[in-house]
């Protein structure tokens, strides 16, 4: 089974638009705690580009505290920006088998210093 986490921007930023890193904590350490039992999760949020940055990036640190090997997801063909910033992260980008509209990125966190 996989389990969808949907975060919403008021979620992810407080009213100024800065990430809620306190929030996000909480949420990796649940989402690290269904990994470990064993679920396949997904996160998707709403958030804006310069957002999605930022949040990224605590997940990125966040993965790599909890000493995972990899962080992976898929993305829309035509999310250009996405595609770039999970480039510039230092993502691999494959064609989704099956599936020609999405993009699986994948980000080999034991290849990769913090």
């Amino acid at each position: 089974m996989t389990v969808v986490v949907k975060l919403g921007s008021s979620i992810v930023a407080d009213e100024r638009g800065e990430v809620r890193g306190d929030v996000l904590d909480g949420v990796c350490a649940q989402v690290a705690e269904l990994h470990h039992g064993g679920e396949d999760v997904a996160m998707v949020t709403s958030g804006a580009i310069a957002l999605g940055w930022r949040l990224m990036q605590h997940l990125v640190t966040y993965a790599r505290s909890e000493k995972l090997q990899q962080l992976h997801g898929s993305v829309l063909a035509g999310n250009s920006t996405m595609l770039q910033m999970c480039r510039e992260l230092g993502f691999s980008i494959e064609r989704e088998p099956g599936d020609d509209s999405v993009r699986r990125v994948v980000l080999q966190l034991d290849r990769i210093s913090s």
